[in-house]
């Protein structure tokens, strides 16, 4: 049986970022219900795991993720999407092949597989682009990404009005 290296790495995302939450770095909130829906869903006979294949959408009644496929483990907490994944926070939209949610870390992980996550962004009225071949984006309080790997990226600094300049100090 051979491993793919995104399994590798999904794994050990997992493990750092909850680490880094048993160790007070990151502040887990408590689990919100997540509604997910999609043209098919399997759902285990205790009900802990649900897959949804096809136009697959989970919300948490914060952010929404749309993929072609999902897996909601309830008992984990976690979502892995697959295929022309779009994660809509209040922050703005992330894109990826693939993305694992932690719903109660409120973060989603993103790496390059067919393409590069992209994520657009949007925080106290600055505008961003970027792209990256591995992508933590954090919503909870610090609303922080992390990109790692040939990080790219475009800002759009919005226009000061001359009432937001008059009587500013030049640098």
């Amino acid at each position: 049986m051979k491993i793919s290296s995104l399994k590798i790495r999904e794994s050990l995302l997992i493990g750092i970022i909850l680490s880094l939450s048993a160790a007070g770095l990151l502040f887990a909130q408590a689990q919100k219900p997540i509604v997910v829906t999609g043209s098919r869903l399997v759902i285990t006979q205790k009900g802990s795991v649900i897959t949804s294949y096809g136009k697959s959408k989970a919300f948490d009644g914060e952010n929404t993720i749309y993929a072609d496929e999902m897996v909601y483990d309830k008992n984990a907490a976690i979502i892995r999407a697959r295929g022309h994944v779009i994660i809509d926070t209040s922050s703005g939209t992330m894109r990826s092949d693939n993305a694992v949610y932690i719903s109660t870390l409120n973060a989603a992980y993103m790496v390059k597989d067919k393409s590069r996550p992209e994520a657009d962004i949007v925080y106290e009225g600055t505008k961003g682009f970027y792209q990256a071949d591995r992508m933590t984006f954090f919503n909870y309080e610090s609303k922080k990404v992390l990109m790692e790997g040939d990080v790219k990226g475009k800002v759009n600094v919005k226009e000061r009005s001359k009432n937001e300049t008059e009587g500013a100090k030049p640098l």
